[in-house]
């Protein structure tokens, strides 16, 4: 059951007379989550528009889109924090899901807009909780969203050199972390990686006392000789690596 009717949360909005940022998104659906340690559990996805990264494997579509739709009902962008309080309870159950994943492109770069999400979906079901899916290239949004997240799932990008130069930045900031749990999780090109950028992220991960390491190797391409090689290297250290596959890709679903 949903716990308020959309015209009370209109009214009690109105009332309060709040000035909302606005955001661009790209679609909101409802899926299993298919990455990380957190594969299989039911989540509702926003996904906003915008990333400040350019990676040659992703596989969202980060153009502009004057409009999402949701059971053939379209949603003009941008949006505000009411609208989309307004959408997700016309739309959505959310006692059906375990939490709400805000993902992208790059969420971080609307953290405001979360926070402020984030307050006004707590004030209505206190029990669902908020994942946070992010490049983690931009520490201050990182920290600024930490009180406000159950999870943060947290790409380690090592694609170029301007990505491998931001790691100790990021490992800092997620060393500060205090509220959220965390993990941190590897895109893996198997067949193209440096081994030297392994290597020098391994020192990194080590001098933070990072403890585990989700490898997931790119179109879920990865031989057994590179497993082992991994699983060898990373044995003289204490931390944990899992390699896990984007499950959502086997079962053909968002």
């Amino acid at each position: 059951m949903k716990v308020v009717s959309v015209k009370f949360y209109k009214l009690k909005l109105e009332s309060k007379k709040i000035e909302m940022e606005k955001a661009y998104v790209n679609e909101i659906f409802a899926s299993i989550q298919g990455e990380g340690l957190y594969i299989g559990l039911y989540q509702l996805f926003i996904r906003f528009e915008g990333c400040n990264l350019t990676c040659s494997y992703c596989d969202t579509d980060n153009s502009s889109k004057k409009y999402f739709v949701i059971n053939n009902k379209k949603y003009i962008n941008p949006i505000t924090v009411n609208d989309l309080i307004d959408i997700i309870l016309s739309e959505f159950d959310l006692s059906l899901y375990h939490s709400i994943s805000f993902t992208g492109g790059e969420p971080s770069l609307q953290s405001n807009f979360i926070k402020k999400a984030v307050d006004d979906i707590k004030k209505l079901n206190k029990g669902i909780q908020f994942f946070l899916e992010t490049n983690g290239s931009i520490p201050e949004n990182l920290m600024a969203l930490d009180e406000y997240m159950n999870v943060m799932s947290i790409d380690l990008k090592m694609h170029d050199k301007e990505s491998v130069s931001t790691l100790p930045s990021l490992l800092d900031a997620v060393d500060k972390l205090e509220h959220s749990f965390y993990y941190l999780k590897l895109p893996f090109d198997a067949y193209n990686y440096k081994e030297e950028d392994l290597d020098y992220l391994i020192k990194l991960l080590t001098s933070k006392r990072v403890k585990q390491l989700i490898i997931q190797p790119l179109d879920n391409k990865v031989d057994e000789d590179i497993i082992k090689s991994l699983f060898t290297k990373f044995s003289t250290t204490s931390i944990v690596i899992r390699v896990i596959a984007q499950t959502h890709k086997f079962l053909s679903i968002r």
